[in-house]
């Protein structure tokens, strides 16, 4: 196999979720403040963040969505900055 073969099929990967071990490499952010802030708290804490990020991947939501789905749990499905106009229409 020539090398240019080898590097065409690289770009499949390119969108595929970033993973240390078996972890979302979102969730890596907590280990980053663990390593700087090395206490027995940050520890618990990165445990915990990285946990509950698993947890929302097994069910099926990512960071961005799960960050969406709080919005609307908290402030609700109106959107106040989005005029009257626009509100009924699903093709935008």
């Amino acid at each position: 196999m020539s090398a240019l073969g080898n590097q065409a099929t690289q770009w499949r990967n390119t969108g595929k979720t970033v993973r240390f071990f078996m972890v979302d490499g979102r969730a890596m952010v907590f280990l980053l403040l663990a390593i700087y802030h090395i206490s027995y708290w940050t520890a618990g804490l990165c445990v915990l963040g990285i946990a509950l990020l698993t947890l929302l991947e097994n069910k099926g939501y990512t960071l961005p969505n799960a960050a969406r789905k709080l919005q609307i749990l908290i402030i609700g499905k109106k959107k106040s900055a989005v005029t009257a106009k626009r509100l009924g229409r699903s093709d935008r």
